[in-house]
């Protein structure tokens, strides 16, 4: 009885001890005191959140002119962010004992741009982003430049305005209507600070090269150049002094080390302190910055409440160059990924709305088999979202209606239904640091998002402070806070992920691109690199654009900033080399490289896509990989509105031929843009000819440097670096297309060959391009623009039938050309009846004599350029014809021959050849033995065809019919059917 009233002391004794061990308390620095009581903890952390710190977190990095990467304002954000972490005692844990990783980006800097009146007054502006590669540098000549206002919200306020040579000033929400000023002639733009959405930015980006300057400047200093333009003509001095630069900039590592069982192990919290504008110069991105500024206060909590294991605060650069920084940083800890950093955990935060999502895949990289990356966050979401986990201990402290639409983006679990009825995001806005991590790693890492917001002022001039809907931001944070707090303190983090460089399943893999630019050397016949020692004048000015095409939404931007995208610009090393790390394995690639003068904006060279181009695999399948791209000297050529005139979808690929050869041109490359505007690079001094061909046996346009006199034309010839803007692209489309047509309309009529069709719709264009020029006349640039659609559709249409009723002809030639032969064979056998010299003479006279007539009557002839040799060809055709039958009378001659050999003879042929030539001889003779009823029978037989093609062919006919389709509009507004 003692011994077991013994035992039963000794056993409460040990039960007293662990349960006292787990009540109490976990102390950190500052004496701050966590005690676990069944919520993980979470009041403590929901009570030490300082809003307020957040709130001025955000306005200090919102107050800085532009976070752009490597802009000065942006390393002075970086300061600061620096400072905050040695102020609340985050450990360096940087390079060298520092805070910083630093790394090479290539950026846009705007290093000072300015706009100088008459009278010395100097006008502050900004460059806006480059229009693809070309920065579009700019000083204006020593008498200046002339300003014309344009509101440029319409296309008709372009009308009565002659902007030609000129700088236009124009509304900053006038959308794409730059392009219109571009198209017109003009020099470039001056836009008047007004505010815009994110949208319209999308519709400000350009994806062409084109050496075309615009700057924005204060709404202020707008409206004085408003009114001095409304007073009369503006002379004004205009420098856009940007160029693509390398910048060292950092990425920012601290460390708050863990004082658990776990403080070995990492978790990495991550917010990016960069930001992006269309207006690089000004860009406070308040949507950008909001991550950040609660990761500042996260790192101040965590600081003073010391987890259990150690936290890493990662604030990445180069966000919007294509997660730069995030895969920089993962080159760097790659060996550490999986086994001593456990999780990264990123933060995309807005206030558009209160609806957190956690996202473990963006925009960036795509996944074939999505399912299987998913199940290795089964743990997290069952830890997070699951009866028991973090969402359940939350809202037992702040209600049971909180967090109840927060999302689970990653497995689509919570709330019920969310897979079939997902949340809208908007384009551009899935771009995540994390993205990196999960490609290295296959798993590991997710984003908190917030998500259904369409951050309409995020990449805008005017995203600051005011723009930020503190109460939607602030209902996030606890959320985060208490999961990471969490997830520091769980006995084992069961997220299954290990790093790998290379996947042969081309499902992960964190690989690494090497680009090289090459010149083709016609001596060696091999690509040599573009140097600084062979190029010393030029090599600074190479700018290579990369793309990964297997991106959700690929882009041809030039930047991933608008669509999120591994998309970036990279200026190469002396050797002509650029390095990419982070490329998906066995993703397909897109490399482009030029020089563009970083003084004027010419091109001097382009990427080759001739016959010389580059033999590179356009897929990474190896690690490293390397990718030669070859470029050459160029000019270029300008077109404007390339839209089928009549699906109006755009036209992205133009034919570029030799003028003098009407084949390819050699060396050649082109780039469109979404709005259908093309720019084609051409080898210089050499006259091209443009063919517009995308589908069918006939192009859709032509541009020839035609005139009413030459239709053929003359081709168009551009020296090296020079750019010609063929102004009203689509009126010279419409007119060398009518042209061309015309001459062969013209020759048809006259033989007497036309369809209805054809007919119409080539004096429809007429009348369209005469109303497009009287219109272009009269600057009413508007009309003519619709105009000259209408007149290609038109002679599109007319060119077609045209074409198709020349076709038939000249096949209709070729078929009764070709019965000549038999015929007059026959005819010399029925009419003359000769042998040897005599015969072969007999059927080349009735042959002769015939096509004579048929020349007469038919319009093949006539019509066919080279009609000669068209029925040489099937003249040759059919003389080929018999050998091919003798070859294979032979061969089955010769196969009978063993046949018998082996196994006798079963059967007995006879020559069919040999009965129907008998036959055609006897019939012959039989007609020339009655020739009253050869002659009877030739007539019937002739009236019987001719009454039969007379009477039952038929012809389209088209009719032009006009309807209202709309009367007057009962109200504005949209029907929403529920």
């Amino acid at each position: 009885m003692a011994v077991n009233r013994k035992m039963a002391i000794i056993i409460f004794f040990i039960f007293s001890m662990l349960t006292m061990q787990f009540l109490l308390p976990v102390k950190a620095d500052n004496n701050v005191i966590i005690t676990y009581n069944g919520d993980y903890g979470f009041g403590t952390v929901i009570n030490n959140i300082n809003y307020s710190a957040i709130r001025e977190h955000l306005s200090v990095l919102t107050g800085y002119q532009s976070r752009v990467t490597g802009y000065p304002s942006f390393f002075e954000a970086a300061r600061y962010v620096v400072s905050h972490f040695k102020s609340v005692g985050v450990q360096p844990y940087g390079d060298n004992g520092t805070y910083f990783e630093n790394y090479t980006v290539t950026v846009p800097i705007d290093h000072g741009s300015k706009v100088v009146l008459s009278n010395g007054t100097v006008i502050k502006a900004y460059a806006l982003w480059p229009n693809y590669v070309n920065p579009s540098p700019y000083q204006s000549p020593p008498e200046g430049d002339e300003l014309v206002y344009v509101r440029g919200r319409y296309v008709e306020d372009f009308d009565e305005k002659d902007v030609s040579g000129k700088f236009v000033l124009m509304d900053f929400n006038s959308r794409w209507l730059f392009r219109i000023a571009a198209m017109r002639g003009a020099k470039g733009v001056i836009y008047i600070g007004t505010e815009i959405l994110r949208p319209e930015v999308f519709q400000l980006a350009y994806n062409v090269p084109l050496r075309f300057p615009r700057l924005y400047v204060s709404s202020e200093d707008g409206v004085k150049l408003k009114e001095l333009c409304e007073d009369g003509p503006v002379r004004i001095h205009v420098t856009l002094n940007m160029s693509w630069d390398n910048v060292v900039v950092p990425n920012i590592v601290g460390l708050v080390p863990g004082i658990g069982a776990h403080k070995d192990e990492i978790i990495v919290v991550s917010a990016y302190l960069d930001s992006w504008s269309i207006v690089p110069a000004i860009s406070p991105g308040a949507t950008d910055a909001q991550g950040l500024a609660v990761l500042l206060d996260l790192a101040t909590f965590l600081s003073r409440h010391k987890p259990d294991r150690s936290v890493m605060f990662v604030v990445l650069s180069g966000h919007w160059e294509g997660l730069w920084g995030a895969r920089e940083w993962v080159d760097r800890h790659f060996d550490d990924l999986g086994s001593k950093i456990k999780l990264f955990i990123g933060l995309d935060l807005s206030s558009g709305t209160n609806i957190l999502g956690l996202h473990h895949t963006g925009g960036t990289y795509t996944y074939r088999y999505i399912e299987t990356l998913r199940t290795h966050y089964t743990w997290l979401i069952e830890r997070i979202f699951g009866t028991g986990g973090y969402k359940d201990a939350m809202q037992r402290i702040l209600g049971p209606k909180y967090a109840e639409n927060f999302l689970d983006r990653i497995t689509n679990a919570y709330p019920r239904g969310i897979q079939q009825m997902p949340m809208l995001e908007a384009q551009g806005t899935l771009t995540f640091d994390s993205e990196a991590y999960t490609l290295a790693c296959y798993g590991g890492a997710f984003t908190f998002h917030t998500s259904n917001d369409f951050r309409i002022w995020m990449k805008t001039p005017n995203d600051g402070l005011d723009k930020v809907n503190f109460d939607n931001l602030f209902y996030q944070v606890p959320f985060i806070y208490c999961t990471v707090w969490g997830l520091l303190h769980e006995p084992f983090i069961n997220l299954p992920h290990s790093p790998q460089r290379f996947d042969t399943l081309g499902e992960r893999g964190f690989s690494t691109l090497k680009i090289r630019v090459t010149v083709y050397n016609l001596t060696t016949a091999y690509w040599d690199a573009f140097t600084k020692s062979r190029y010393p004048d030029l090599w600074k000015d190479l700018i290579i654009h990369f793309t990964s095409v297997g991106a959700t939404t690929f882009s041809m931007l030039g930047t991933s900033a608008l669509v999120g995208a591994l998309d970036m610009m990279i200026r190469p090393d002396e050797n002509g080399e650029a390095v990419i790390k982070g490329v998906k394995s066995f993703s397909s690639i897109m490399v482009e490289a030029y020089v563009v003068n970083r003084t004027d904006g010419r091109i001097l060279w382009a990427t080759d896509r001739g016959v010389y181009s580059a033999p590179s695999v356009p897929q990474v399948t190896t690690d490293p990989y390397t990718y030669l791209v070859s470029i050459f000297k160029c000019g270029s050529i300008a077109l404007f509105s390339l839209y089928d005139p009549t699906l109006l979808s755009p036209i992205s690929f133009v034919q570029i031929y030799n003028h003098r050869a009407h084949a390819p041109a050699i060396w050649q490359s082109q780039l469109s843009s979404f709005y259908g505007d093309t720019m084609l690079f051409v080898p210089p001094d050499t006259p091209i000819e443009l063919i517009i061909k995308y589908t069918g046996r006939f192009p859709q346009g032509i541009l020839l440097n035609a005139t009413e006199d030459n239709p053929k034309g003359y081709g168009y010839t551009v020296k090296q670096g020079e750019t010609l803007i063929i102004k009203e692209s689509v009126l010279n489309i419409a007119r060398n297309l009518f042209w061309m047509n015309d001459g062969r309309y013209r020759l048809a009529i006259e033989h007497s060959t036309f369809n209805p069709t054809m007919k119409l719709y080539h004096e429809l264009a007429r009348s369209s391009l005469d109303k497009a020029q009287e219109n272009l006349a009269n600057r009413k640039f508007s009309a003519s623009y619709g105009q000259a659609f209408s007149a290609w559709a038109y002679e599109m249409k007319a060119y077609y039938a045209t074409m198709d009723l020349i076709w038939q002809v000249i096949f209709s030639t070729v078929f009764f050309t070709l019965l000549l032969i038999p015929f007059a064979v026959a005819a010399e056998k029925l009419l003359v009846g000769q042998t040897g010299i005599k015969r072969i003479i007999a059927v080349i006279g009735i042959m002769v004599v015939f096509l004579a007539i048929f020349y007469l009557l038919h319009p093949g002839l006539s019509i066919a350029t080279h009609a000669g040799m068209v029925i040489l060809s099937f003249a040759i055709l059919l003389i080929c014809i018999p050998l091919a039958i003798f070859i294979l009378y032979e061969t089955v001659s010769s196969a009978r021959m063993v046949r018998e050999r082996l196994i006798g003879v079963h059967t007995v042929e006879i020559s069919r050849g040999s009965a129907a030539i008998a036959a055609f001889s006897t019939g012959i003779e039989h007609m020339k033995k009655r020739y009253f009823r050869t002659m009877l029978t030739i007539i019937s037989l002739t009236l019987i065809v001719f009454a039969l093609i007379t009477f039952t062919s038929t012809a389209l006919t088209v009719t032009k019919w006009e309807e209202e389709r709309y009367g007057a509009i009962p109200y504005q507004g949209i029907l929403v059917r529920m």
